[in-house]
C-alpha cells in the first residue's frame, strides 16, 4: 500500500497538469480547461502521443465530463492492479489466456470469415477512477462442504471498469461504458450494493428463489459461478449496440447499403418504427429498444453482406468487449468469478450503479476466481450428464444453464475432479 502511495505521490510530483486534470475530470469547464493545457503539454514534450486516436480525444476531452488524451494515455501507463486483466492501452489477443489443451478453441466472434485477424484486433480504454476490485485466486478445495453449493450463473463474456474510446485505432463517435459480464462481481456495484449479478426481473426472483431454499433446507454456504456465454453472448447488451453505432456514419457506409439494412429492419419489426442506421437518434433508439430486437440488429449488421458494405467489423467490436481472459474461453467454462450469495436477501430493483442492459440485480459477496476456469464437464457434471442424455447443442445447453441454475454440491468427490483438472492445466501452462 505504501508503495502504490509513494508511486502515486512521484505520479503527481512529474505530472502536474495531467494530475490537475485528472482530479478534475468530472467538473465541467475547470476540468476541460486543465484537460487542454495537459494535452498540449504531452504533444510538446511526446511527439509519439501524436496520433489519430488522441487527437480526436483532445477534441473530445472539450465534452464535459469526457477526460482529456493526456490523462488516458498516462493512466495507461500507471501501475494499476487492472493491468493484467484489461492491459490499458492496447489489448492484444490471448494475452493472460492460459493454453490447457494442445489445441486451444478458436475464438468465435462471427459467423462469416473475419475482416481483421484476431491477432491484429485491438482497442484502447480510459480505465474507471475506481477500477475493479482485487481478484484472489481461490480452489474448489477452499469451498468444500458437504453443505456447501455452487450455482452456474451464464452471463455474457464482456468487460466491466473502464469505458471504450477506439477500436483498431479508429476513434469511437462517442465513449462506451464497458460493465461486464464476470467482472461485474467486482465492480463498483459490488462495493456500493453488494450486487454480484443482474439480470431481468424474473431470472433474477428464479435464482434469489433458488438460493434461499437452499438456505432454508440447511445449506451452509451457496456459492455462485460465473459460466462463460458464447463468444456472441454479448450481442443482447446495449454495449455492443452502442460499440457498432459509434462506427458508424454517412462515411463508412453508402446511403444504398443503409437503406437496404433499413427495410430489413422495418420490415421485421412494422411497430419498431426504425429511424434508420444513419439516423443521429438511431444509437439512443437501439440503446433503449427491447434487448431481443436490439440482438436482432446486431445480428442483422454481422451479416456477411452488410460486412463487406461497410459496417462495422461484427467480430472487432464483439471483441473490443470481450474480458481478455475469455477471448480463447470455452462457452460454459466455470468458476472465473465467484460470489458467495447472500441468504433472504431482497433484490436490488433500484441499484445505485444501474447496468443499462440488465435492470435487477442480486446481492452476494464476491471471493475470488479459479486460477483456470473449469470446463463445462468438470464445473459442472450434472447439468452436463444432462445435456448429452438429451442430446442438446450448444444454444440449448446455454439456454439450459440460464433457466435451470445448475447446481452441485461441494463435496469430496467435486473437489477431487476438479482439484485434479487444475493441477494438471497448472501443469501445462
Amino acid at each position: 500500500m505504501a508503495d502504490a502511495v509513494g508511486k502515486a505521490l512521484n505520479f503527481v510530483e512529474a505530472n502536474p497538469l495531467t494530475s490537475a486534470a485528472l482530479a478534475t475530470s468530472t467538473t465541467p469547464v475547470v476540468g476541460d480547461v486543465l484537460g487542454l493545457a495537459a494535452d498540449a503539454e504531452m504533444y510538446a514534450t511526446d511527439p509519439e502521443s501524436r496520433t489519430p486516436v488522441n487527437f480526436a480525444l483532445t477534441a473530445a476531452g472539450l465534452i464535459p465530463l469526457v477526460p482529456a488524451a493526456s490523462t488516458i494515455k498516462n493512466v495507461a501507463r500507471a501501475d494499476t492492479p487492472m493491468a493484467d486483466e484489461t492491459s490499458i492501452g492496447k489489448l492484444k489477443a490471448g494475452l493472460d489466456q492460459p493454453e490447457i489443451k494442445t489445441k486451444p478453441p478458436t475464438p468465435r466472434l462471427s459467423k462469416t470469415s473475419y475482416q481483421v485477424p484476431v491477432s491484429q484486433m485491438s482497442y484502447e480504454t480510459i480505465p474507471n477512477p475506481v477500477g475493479l476490485l482485487p481478484r484472489p485466486v481461490i480452489t474448489p478445495a477452499d469451498l468444500q462442504g458437504d453443505r456447501n453449493f455452487v450455482i452456474g450463473l451464464l452471463g455474457d463474456r464482456t468487460m466491466a471498469g473502464d469505458t471504450l474510446v477506439s477500436v483498431n485505432n479508429n476513434p469511437l463517435l462517442f465513449p462506451v461504458a464497458r460493465e461486464g459480464g464476470a467482472t461485474f462481481m467486482r465492480s463498483p456495484a459490488q462495493t456500493v450494493d453488494n450486487a454480484m449479478y443482474a439480470s431481468d426481473l424474473n431470472v433474477m426472483t428464479k435464482l434469489k428463489n433458488k438460493v434461499d431454499e437452499l438456505y432454508d433446507a440447511g445449506a451452509e454456504n451457496v456459492y455462485t459461478a460465473f459460466t462463460s456465454m458464447s463468444g456472441m453472448g454479448g450481442d443482447f447488451s446495449t454495449m455492443q449496440g452502442d460499440v457498432l453505432m459509434a462506427q458508424i456514419s454517412g462515411q463508412t457506409i453508402s446511403k444504398k447499403a443503409a437503406r437496404e439494412f433499413d427495410k430489413i429492419i422495418r420490415d421485421r419489426f412494422p411497430k419498431l418504427k426504425w429511424k434508420g442506421v444513419l439516423h443521429p437518434e438511431a444509437a439512443e433508439q437501439l440503446r433503449t429498444m427491447d434487448g431481443g430486437k436490439r440482438t436482432a440488429i446486431v445480428e442483422t449488421m454481422a451479416l456477411d453482406k452488410f460486412q463487406k458494405q461497410g459496417f462495422p467489423d461484427i467480430a472487432s467490436a464483439r471483441f473490443a468487449l470481450t474480458d481478455p481472459r475469455q477471448v480463447h474461453a470455452r462457452s460454459g467454462d466455470v468458476g472465473l468469478e465467484i460470489s458467495r450469495a447472500m441468504p433472504f436477501a431482497d433484490l436490488i430493483t433500484s441499484p445505485q450503479i444501474p447496468h443499462l442492459s440488465y435492470p435487477v440485480q442480486i446481492r452476494g459477496d464476491y471471493i475470488g476466481g479459479f486460477g483456470v476456469p473449469l470446463p463445462y464437464e468438470i464445473g459442472l457434471p450434472t447439468h452436463y450428464a444432462n445435456s448429452l442424455a438429451k442430446n442438446r447443442d450448444g444454444s440449448a445447453v446455454n439456454r439450459s444453464i440460464q433457466m435451470s441454475l445448475p447446481l452441485e454440491r461441494l463435496d469430496q468427490e467435486y473437489v477431487d475432479r476438479s482439484m485434479g483438472f487444475l493441477e494438471q492445466a497448472l501443469k501445462n501452462d
